[in-house]
């Protein structure tokens, strides 16, 4: 819900000092959605790095025998 005419960011400015239950779970949600996104981050660079060691590790002609 919103105050009249503002939209829900610029309401939560005004009320979050007034609703401090409301500031904490803003700040948890905010956190744990980062922490969710630097963990799908970590994991493809991991799937990336695993990949590229495992193209590195493929002969050329056992790549050319999984073509087609």
């Amino acid at each position: 819900m919103c105050l009249p005419a503002l939209n829900h960011h610029e309401t939560y400015s005004i009320e979050k000092d007034r609703l401090p239950e409301m500031k904490m779970y803003h700040e948890h949600t905010v956190h744990t959605s980062q922490q969710e996104q630097q963990t799908d981050k970590e994991v493809d660079e991991r799937v990336q790095a695993m990949r590229e060691a495992q193209h590195d590790d493929v002969e050329p002609d056992e790549e050319i025998a999984f073509e087609g």
